[in-house]
């Protein structure tokens, strides 16, 4: 009696200290049989657990609750782990799978097991729940796809439309996580809450508009092919950064195929402070091979050789200005940074450097007086 009382104190202290013992038995579905050396592990919000080894026979977790059971190339799994010392857990490898090839025009199919989905279709769960069903001919559905949790929540449903397609995604809880529609040219992702995130929408030759808010539903970004903006949870305006594109004739009559989707643009960012004041004024100039060029997220994401000039402020007022030059030094040209003091009206060039980091220099000048 002892004994049994031993072994109950002492997975009792195991639960209590979060020694949760989580052991998968993975099944291939389409061999029939235990499938070995399986690549998992567990995540929650705080993190993966169980990445020491790429094929863990079990993972130790630190409490009861939600995880995502992540497999190899499957979709993550939902799975609830209950309080107890080893919970063993049967799980059913995917045997529908989305095969998605980027090698000349990119394209998709369906795969059930090893040959091309075709008929009706239905991939199961373990506890026999659906995870997958649809209708196929070789390999393409042919009506709407409906992917679904192991608690038998409806997680995603894929239409096809005549080339084009729209596909749903939904949290555990039934509200709406994302759509992507790529016939009427627009993707929303939500946060758990239901309050709108991203709202993107493109035109046909794939410029976009975007904005993104935060979860009480305030503007954080707004950005289309030209124009960036952010805001602080004030809704005030911190950063704005502008571009236009230059040399367009000489790309559009030139020759050259690989070089008409040359671009040339001309960048403006200003970056103000919590209460909208201007700071700080970068000019710089960017060599593109794709139109889709993206805008820099920090200073540092703007190579040297890219400043044309940049204006530094304090208390919303021109104070310092940087210009670069072009001197030449052993048969090439080397770019000089010169350093300007604004004196009444008036630039005074103060300082010329060859060596001093535009970046640091930018960052050590807005910390001065904000620190």
């Amino acid at each position: 009696m002892k004994f049994f009382v031993y072994i109950f104190f002492f997975f009792s202290i195991q639960v209590s200290f979060g020694q949760i013992i989580y052991k998968p038995v993975f099944i291939n579905q389409c061999k029939k049989e235990v499938e070995a050396s399986v690549i998992w592990n567990l995540s929650d919000s705080t993190g993966f657990h169980g990445t020491e080894d790429f094929t863990p026979i079990q993972v130790k977790v630190p409490k009861s609750g939600t995880y995502n059971l992540n497999i190899e190339s499957d979709d993550p799994i939902l799975i609830n782990i209950p309080n107890q010392p080893l919970v063993i857990d049967t799980i059913f490898l995917q045997k529908i799978r989305l095969e998605t090839y980027l090698i000349g025009p990119p394209y998709s199919e369906y795969y059930d097991c090893q040959t091309l989905a075709n008929g009706k279709i239905v991939d199961n769960y373990s506890n026999g729940s659906i995870r997958i069903r649809g209708t196929f001919e070789k390999g393409q559905p042919t009506d709407s796809v409906f992917s679904y949790y192991r608690s038998g929540q409806i997680s995603q449903i894929f239409i096809p439309l005549r080339k084009k397609w729209k596909q749903t995604t939904y949290f555990p809880n039934g509200q709406i996580k994302s759509v992507n529609d790529t016939k009427e040219r627009y993707y929303k992702d939500y946060y758990q809450s239901g309050q709108l995130h991203h709202d993107a929408l493109w035109s046909k030759n794939n410029r976009s508009r975007v904005k993104t808010y935060d979860e009480n539903g305030i503007l954080q970004s707004s950005r289309n092919h030209n124009k960036i903006k952010r805001f602080n949870t004030k809704n005030v305006l911190v950063q704005e950064m502008k571009r236009r594109e230059t040399r367009v004739l000489k790309r559009i009559f030139t020759f050259n195929k690989n070089k008409s989707s040359n671009r040339y643009y001309k960048y403006v960012w200003k970056s103000y402070d919590s209460k909208g004041i201007i700071q700080r004024e970068v000019l710089f100039s960017r060599y593109s091979s794709c139109c889709r060029s993206t805008f820099p997220d920090t200073i540092v994401l703007v190579r040297k050789h890219e400043f044309d000039k940049v204006i530094l402020y304090k208390k919303g007022k021109e104070h310092t200005k940087i210009d670069f030059e072009s001197v030449p030094k052993a048969k090439e040209y080397e770019q000089k940074m010169v350093l300007y003091k604004k004196v009444g009206d008036k630039w005074i060039r103060r300082e010329e450097s060859e060596s001093r980091d535009i970046h640091d220099y930018i960052i050590d000048f807005r910390d001065q007086w904000e620190n």
